[in-house]
């Protein structure tokens, strides 16, 4: 007699809480500044420039974090990648949509927190 086979169950991870999305946002944010303060370096000593393959390889890998953290946090707009490149992680004060389809300015990860529907 052939055994059959169930078919797989698969349970749906639970959304991250707040804090748990909080302590991912401050560490793409602080590895963005440290990536900043590298390629500030390398410009200098090196002349580094990013249109080289050296320039796309490093900030490849910040786009490829950026991604990943977008998946973890269900973030289907892209606002981290908006929020960390061009609102300058909140110092340019630039207004986002929330979930509701208002605007608010995001001028910090609590604000990105909003904007990406966490409670």
């Amino acid at each position: 007699m052939i055994p059959r086979l169930q078919p797989a169950i698969y349970e749906i991870e639970p959304r991250l809480s707040r804090d748990e999305a909080t302590l991912w946002l401050l560490r793409l944010v602080d590895t963005k500044a440290a990536m900043d303060e590298q390629w500030d370096a390398l410009r200098v000593l090196v002349g580094a420039d990013t249109e080289t393959p050296f320039g796309i390889i490093f900030w490849r890998t910040l786009d490829l974090l950026i991604e990943a953290v977008g998946d973890l946090l269900d973030d289907q707009v892209a606002s981290i990648n908006w929020f960390l490149w061009y609102d300058d992680c909140g110092a340019k004060v630039y207004e986002h949509s929330l979930p509701d389809g208002s605007m608010r300015a995001v001028t910090n990860i609590e604000d990105l927190l909003d904007v990406l529907g966490f409670e």
